[in-house]
C-alpha cells in the first residue's frame, strides 16, 4: 500500500507525470522504471478504472470474440478486463 508521501513526490509515481509531458524519452522511461514497484497499488489507491470501463463499452457493442492487441503500457489491467469479456 503507498502512502501519502509518495502521492506527492514529484520523483515517481502519478504527481511526477505532469512534470514528465515535456521529458526526452529516456526520461518519461526512467520515472516508469521508478514507478514500476508501487504502479498497482498507486492505481489500486486511486481508483484507477479505466481498463474495465473500456472493456464495458466495447462489450455493449456486441459480443467480443477473438483477439485483441493490448499494446498499452502497465502490467496488464487493460488484458485482463479485455479477457473478461471474451477476448483471447
Amino acid at each position: 500500500m503507498t502512502d501519502d508521501a509518495s502521492r506527492t513526490d514529484t520523483t515517481t509515481g502519478p504527481a511526477a507525470l505532469s512534470s514528465q509531458f515535456q521529458g526526452s524519452t529516456d526520461e518519461v522511461a526512467a520515472l516508469y522504471d521508478a514507478w514500476a514497484d508501487t504502479y498497482d497499488a498507486d492505481m489500486d489507491a486511486s481508483d484507477y478504472d479505466i481498463p474495465e470501463k473500456i472493456a464495458t463499452m466495447l462489450s455493449q457493442l456486441g459480443s467480443i470474440e477473438g483477439e485483441i492487441l493490448d499494446a498499452g503500457c502497465g502490467t496488464g489491467r487493460s488484458g485482463a478486463a479485455l479477457r473478461a469479456i471474451g477476448a483471447l
